[in-house]
């Protein structure tokens, strides 16, 4: 391997000879090891593998097929032993699947229905309302926020959507999404608000941060309760999709990564 190191164009042409089946477990697995480096170098972790996380390998068997497959899921197992893995097969490929890692199956937990939060027309000046705007998901930016506010004392309310949304002396908003309903909620957001909504979000300006102090600070959880003893956490970057609703689609169309 280190005279192939050493020579990149015989390594480049040996690379290239091997059937795609195997080459591309190789480029999954290396691209966990990259991701698992990575993170353990932002937290000075001394063990790289074994970095807590969460993959997801879509229809494995259709690019890992046969008893390759099984290999390179113990391989996996071994190798990133606090990684969990999503993995999605065919039929065939779930009858192949390793018997001694069904053992370490975890359940998938139930959907937790959204607490409906309490309808108030005004809240007290010192409270801080968090309107969630368009997002699907917990919104991460407004989790950090809430932190930062409690940390100072504030008491955080959080809205989701833009229905019936009380006045609040502090009002910050995000908008996740560049399309034409998030438009008209934030329309009305600002109608609403005026100068003292302030308004983030990759739905509004991709260059638009957290203060560095803001974003440095653990999320708070308990922002949306239905998470339960779920967490969020970094999963890949870049994707080939392209879809035009994607806040990676739009950075690269600006020419920013």
């Amino acid at each position: 391997m280190a005279d192939l190191l050493a020579c990149p164009d015989e390594f480049a042409k040996r690379w290239h000879a091997e059937p795609a089946t195997r080459r591309t477990p190789a480029v999954v697995l290396l691209d966990v090891a990259r991701h698992v480096y990575d993170a353990a170098e932002h937290l000075a972790d001394p063990d790289p593998l074994a970095q807590p996380g969460v993959v997801w390998l879509a229809g494995a068997d259709a690019w890992c097929a046969g008893p390759r497959l099984n290999q390179f899921l113990e391989l996996l197992d071994a190798r990133f032993p606090k990684l969990q893995f999503l993995v999605t097969l065919s039929a065939s490929g779930r009858r192949q699947f390793p018997t001694g890692l069904l053992r370490k199956r975890l359940p998938v937990p139930e959907a937790q229905p959204r607490l409906r939060p309490c309808r108030v027309r005004r809240l007290a000046p010192a409270t801080v309302l968090l309107v969630d705007v368009d997002s699907t998901l917990p919104n991460l930016a407004l989790m950090k926020l809430s932190r930062s506010f409690k940390a100072r004392g504030r008491r955080v309310v959080l809205a989701r959507g833009v229905q019936s949304l009380p006045m609040a002396g502090t009002t910050l908003a995000s908008c996740v999404f560049n399309t034409s309903g998030s438009a008209k909620r934030v329309q009305i957001l600002r109608r609403r608000y005026g100068d003292t909504l302030v308004l983030g979000g990759s739905g509004v300006d991709l260059d638009l941060r957290l203060a560095i102090a803001v974003e440095g600070l653990a999320a708070d959880y308990s922002l949306y309760p239905e998470l339960g003893d779920r967490a969020i956490g970094f999963l890949t970057r870049g994707c080939p999709q392209h879809c035009p609703f994607c806040i990676w689609t739009r950075c690269c169309r600006a020419g920013r990564s």
